[in-house]
C-alpha cells in the first residue's frame, strides 16, 4: 500500500491480433495461343507500265532520272522462305536503254538470274562522274550481259560489259598519265577492237571471306 490506497491492478496486456493474411492474387487466365508466324503466298505478283522519277539535289548540276514502262512479274512469291518462280524485271532506262532480268529464288538464297542491259546512254551519268573523278563522258553507251549465281552466302557473277563510241575528258588529264604511265586517249584506243567498241569480261566471286574479281 502506498498512503494506505492499494495501487490499481495492472489492466491485463491485449493478446497482439495476427497479421491480416494476404488476398493470393487470382490465377491468370490462360491466354490465346500464340499466333503462327506470317506465311504469306501469293500466286502471281504483277505490276505494268509503271514509273519512277528521281531527282537528286546533291549533286550539281542536279541529276534527274526517269524509269520507264516499269514491269514485274513473279510466280509462287513466299513470305518469310523468301522464294519466288519466273521472276520477270523489264524497264527502259535513260533515255532508251531496255534493262531485262529474269531468273528463279529458292528458299536459302539460292537462285539463278540472267540480266541484259542495251544501250544506255552514259552521258546523262556526268554529275556523277564528275562530282567523283573530275571526268566528263563526252558519248557512248553501255551495254552488259550478266549471268548472277547465288547459294547460300556465295555468289558468282559473269559481267560481260561493252562500250560502244566511249569518249571522255578530263579536269585534269595529267592525273590519268602520272597513274597509270599513259595518256587516257592513248589507252582508250589500245582498248578499242576494230569496231571501235571496248569489250570487258569481269568475273566476280562472293563468299564469307569477301570478294575476288
Amino acid at each position: 500500500t502506498v498512503g494506505g490506497k492499494k495501487p490499481a491492478a495492472a489492466a491485463p496486456a491485449k493478446a497482439a491480433k495476427p497479421p491480416a493474411k494476404q488476398p493470393v492474387p487470382a490465377k491468370a487466365e490462360a491466354g490465346p495461343a500464340a499466333a503462327a508466324p506470317l506465311d504469306l503466298a501469293i500466286a502471281l505478283l504483277q505490276m505494268t507500265n509503271g514509273e519512277v522519277e528521281a531527282l537528286d539535289k546533291t549533286v550539281k548540276p542536279v541529276a534527274r532520272t526517269t524509269i520507264r514502262n516499269l514491269g514485274l512479274e513473279a510466280h509462287d512469291v513466299r513470305f518469310p522462305a523468301t522464294a519466288a518462280s519466273g521472276i520477270h524485271l523489264r524497264a527502259t532506262l535513260p533515255r532508251t536503254a531496255q534493262l531485262d532480268v529474269r531468273g528463279d529464288l529458292k528458299p536459302g538464297n539460292v537462285g539463278d538470274f540472267t540480266l541484259e542491259l542495251k544501250q544506255l546512254e552514259l552521258p546523262v551519268f556526268n554529275p556523277y562522274a564528275s562530282a567523283a573523278a573530275g571526268v566528263t563522258v563526252e558519248r557512248g553507251t553501255a551495254s552488259v550481259k550478266t549471268r548472277l549465281k547465288l547459294r547460300g552466302a556465295k555468289m558468282e557473277i559473269d559481267n560481260r560489259l561493252v562500250l560502244n563510241k566511249f569518249g571522255v575528258s578530263m579536269r585534269d588529264p595529267a592525273s590519268f598519265e602520272r597513274n597509270f604511265g599513259v595518256p587516257i586517249d592513248l589507252a582508250l584506243a589500245l582498248l578499242r577492237d576494230p569496231q571501235g567498241d571496248i569489250k570487258l569480261h569481269i568475273p566476280v566471286k562472293t563468299d564469307e571471306k569477301g570478294a575476288t574479281i
